[in-house]
Formats: structure tokens, C-alpha cells, sequence
């Protein structure tokens, strides 16, 4: 070969030989469109060899396959989508070399090719974070059908209090968690109390509690709204002391009615309080993951 055939022979991958692309491929472009980003595309058209002219007067190499861009906005190279190995091979300074050992990495990120989040840099303890919070999600996942039926066979009436007080707090580790059932309850089983961190009115949100089964009807709205009004207090000077920032119902086997829905809502548009039903896998999950997260 002539010097500028040994100069092309450099692309022989790129041309189509034995081993190198094909119709149908993946390929991982280096930064591209910047640093410290790649792209991925399929290969979808033959090679050919068309020179041309660049707008600054030099000329482009000529060397060109068509492809279908798969990464509109391109990839971080420390995405918490790139695999380790595939992250390592991107330190290559090879002109192309081939990655088919990465398959396992490429099929993870080829799964996750709409997430917005691609583009996002990360660092190594924040993926180590993310691998911390998806194996408690599975976990958790995997734990919830023997946890709730132990759950409700154990647990009935005023017993749900303290539990449910136990992962509030847990969620809530900046806020004082009180149970106030009983004859002094003033219409809430439980209280979490916040510092007003801009001064001014302390911040409560009351909890109703409810060990109900079957539908839910509006009769626990009367008593939320009781304690709305209840710690709502003023000083002699007019000026609020403390104020509820928000009403919750939490409901333990029961469904809300759409009575209690319209009622919880009516409730929050006359008291201007913000309202929540909390019920089913939501209530579950505040159980589970308070729990859990205490007894780390």
C-alpha cells in the first residue's frame, strides 16, 4: 500500500471489513458533543469515502457511514448509567477499538435511553448512594407482603399510635414526634411540632388516626378540624404562636369514600390547612421504611 492507503487502511473497522461495523451495530463516539460526554449510535447505511471542504478551508477526512443517533443530548461520562467498565474503556486513545465485552453495560444504558438524566455528571460516593437506596427499595419491596400481613394481625386500634409515631419521627428526624391520643388528645393522635426556622409561629401538623377497614366515611373531618382550631393560638397581641401547617388522616386497612375526599377538601379550602388521606401502600411504606431506617 501507498502511504495514504496505509492512512485509510487505519479506518478498515470503519469500512465494513470482517470485525468491523456492520449494519445494525452500536457505536460509542468520544466527546461528542463535548467533553467529557459520548454519544451512541446504530449503524445504518454502507461506508463511503467523500472528501469535502470545511468552512474554516481544511478538508474533512471523507470517511463516512451513516448512522441513527440514539442520544439526542449525548451522555456524562460519569452518568450513573455507565457502567464501571464502560466508564473505564472511554480512557482508550486508540482511533476506534472495539468494547463487545461491555455488552452487559451497553444493554443497561440502552434500557434507560429516555431518562433526562444522562446528561447529569456524578460522583463516585453519590452512585455508591444510589446502589445504597435501590438495594433498600428491593428490599423493601420484597419485605412488604409478609410485613403487612404481621403488621395488621399484631397491631389493632390505639396500639397503631406509638408505631406510627415511631416512623414519623424517623422521617421527620428534625421534628419533635408526640403522641397526644387519649383523654387530651384535642382531636389528634399524634402531633410533629417544627421550629419555625424563619422565626415566628412554631409549625405543627396533626395526625388522626384511624384502625378502620372497608370505606372510610367524613366523620374524622369534624375532629381534624377541631385540631386545627385548637392549636391555632395566639398571643395577647394578636400575633399567631402557633400554627398547623398541615391535617392528616391516616387510614389503616380502610379506603377513603369520595364523602371523605370531598370533605377533606372542603376542609382545606376553609381552613387554608393543607390535607392528606393517607392509606393503603402509601401508609404501609411509611410504616415499613420508618421503621427500618431506625433500626439501621
Amino acid at each position: 500500500m501507498n502511504p495514504s492507503q496505509k492512512d485509510a487502511n487505519r479506518h478498515h473497522r470503519m469500512a465494513g471489513a470482517p470485525g468491523g461495523w456492520q449494519a445494525g451495530d452500536i457505536i460509542l463516539v468520544p466527546n461528542i458533543p463535548r467533553r467529557r460526554m459520548f454519544s451512541l449510535a446504530r449503524v445504518t447505511g454502507p461506508y463511503r469515502y467523500e472528501p469535502m471542504t470545511l468552512p474554516d478551508g481544511s478538508q474533512d477526512f471523507g470517511h463516512i457511514r451513516e448512522v441513527e443517533l440514539l442520544t439526542q443530548n449525548g451522555v456524562a461520562n460519569t452518568s450513573h448509567y455507565v457502567g464501571s467498565g464502560l466508564r473505564h474503556t472511554l480512557t482508550t486513545r486508540s482511533r476506534t477499538w472495539e468494547i463487545r465485552k461491555r455488552d452487559e453495560d451497553f444493554a443497561f444504558l440502552l434500557d434507560h435511553l429516555d431518562e433526562a438524566d444522562l446528561i447529569e455528571e456524578s460522583r463516585a460516593t453519590d452512585r455508591f448512594q444510589r446502589v445504597i437506596d435501590q438495594a433498600e427499595e428491593k428490599v423493601i419491596s420484597a419485605f412488604t407482603d409478609v410485613f403487612r400481613d404481621e403488621l395488621f394481625r399484631n397491631l389493632g386500634k390505639a396500639e397503631w399510635e406509638p408505631v406510627i409515631a415511631r416512623a414519623l419521627q424517623s422521617n421527620f428526624p428534625n421534628a419533635q414526634v408526640k403522641k397526644t391520643g387519649g383523654p387530651s388528645e384535642r382531636d389528634a393522635d399524634i402531633e410533629i411540632l417544627f421550629d419555625n426556622p424563619i422565626g415566628g409561629a412554631n409549625w405543627i401538623i396533626v395526625v388522626q388516626v384511624k384502625d378502620w377497614s372497608q370505606k372510610a366515611g367524613a366523620s374524622p373531618v369534624k375532629q381534624l378540624r377541631d385540631a386545627i382550631e385548637t392549636r391555632t393560638v395566639r398571643t395577647d397581641d394578636g400575633l399567631l404562636a402557633t400554627q398547623v401547617i398541615g391535617a392528616v388522616l391516616a387510614l389503616t386497612e380502610a379506603e377513603p369514600s369520595d364523602e371523605l375526599v370531598d370533605a377533606m377538601d372542603a376542609l382545606e379550602r376553609e381552613t387554608d390547612v393543607p390535607t392528606q388521606i393517607l392509606y393503603g401502600e402509601e401508609f404501609q411504606k411509611l410504616i415499613l421504611e420508618g421503621l427500618l431506617r431506625v433500626s439501621r
